[in-house]
């Protein structure tokens, strides 16, 4: 019974987190309000622009960029471990052949990865991230993995379970290789005055064929859970269609704001999708 509502509350939470999304395409002030990264209001274009509303209320409750991104994948990391201890005393029969066990050795190797790339790869300027975000990440983890843990078990076939690793194996080297793009590019500017100046252009890998590469590869990587799920999972969908909006929404502003700073920007270049997008 206890599992059946924690089941149902973190179907609930995804609900939720899509109708905030759409929120965003409805309210400009509460889209402003969730900008992070390069979208910060004193790193946009127009350097003359007022910081939207929401953003002056909350700027004094926040934590360094850097410590969030951090605090969501250890949270992760942590929600994962304790879920994979106690799974075998919530379920009377459980092996590695169930698509949670499996799912949650994925998510271990993933946040580990993120962590270390937080830590000695990624360069962090001086931003700080709003309350609202910091605790949407936190959650967001929470509930990813909590909810790993409460769904049907189901055994998975071996053939699934080669292709579903071997999509996130993949997405993540992909993903990998392009921070390490990415984080090139910002260490070697990070020395500069101007906050502009951090960014360049950059090369190699996907970037070849799509502006946010990133970003393709993690929704890549949340398909291969719910592909492990047998794409039955209540929770991994509802997560999917999140992650997929938010993120190429966030592809879509990325490439117009590269065409936008660069005039030499590759035309050829799509999005999200190499050719298509």
């Amino acid at each position: 019974m206890i599992v059946f509502l924690i089941r149902n509350f973190i179907h609930l939470y995804w609900i939720l987190a899509v109708l905030l999304f759409f929120l965003k395409t409805f309210s400009k002030t509460f889209d402003e309000f969730t900008y992070y990264g390069k979208f910060l209001p004193s790193t946009t274009n127009d350097s003359n622009r007022p910081a939207p509303f929401l953003y002056r209320i909350f700027q004094k409750y926040n934590v360094p960029e850097k410590l969030g991104w951090i605090s969501f994948y250890f949270i992760g990391l942590i929600t994962t471990c304790v879920c994979f201890i106690i799974s075998p005393f919530l379920f009377h029969y459980v092996s590695f052949s169930h698509s949670s066990l499996i799912i949650s050795v994925l998510f271990a190797v993933h946040f580990v990865r993120r962590i270390i790339e937080c830590l000695f790869l990624q360069v962090f300027v001086d931003r700080r991230m709003n309350l609202f975000n910091f605790a949407s990440g936190l959650s967001f983890y929470f509930f990813l993995t909590l909810g790993n843990l409460v769904e049907f078990q189901q055994r998975v076939s071996i053939s699934k379970i080669i292709v579903g690793s071997l999509i996130f194996v993949v997405a993540s080297f992909l993903q990998c290789y392009s921070h390490f793009i990415l984080f090139g590019i910002r260490k070697k500017n990070t020395r500069t005055k101007s906050k502009d100046s951090y960014y360049e252009i950059p090369h190699g890998g996907l970037f070849k064929f799509v502006s946010a590469p990133h970003y393709l590869c993690e929704i890549l990587i949340y398909f291969s859970f719910l592909y492990l799920n047998r794409l039955r999972s209540i929770n991994f969908f509802l997560c999917f269609v999140f992650v997929c909006a938010n993120l190429s929404q966030r592809s879509f502003r990325i490439h117009h704001w590269y065409l936008n700073k660069f005039d030499n920007y590759p035309e050829n270049r799509k999005k999200l999708i190499p050719f298509i997008l």
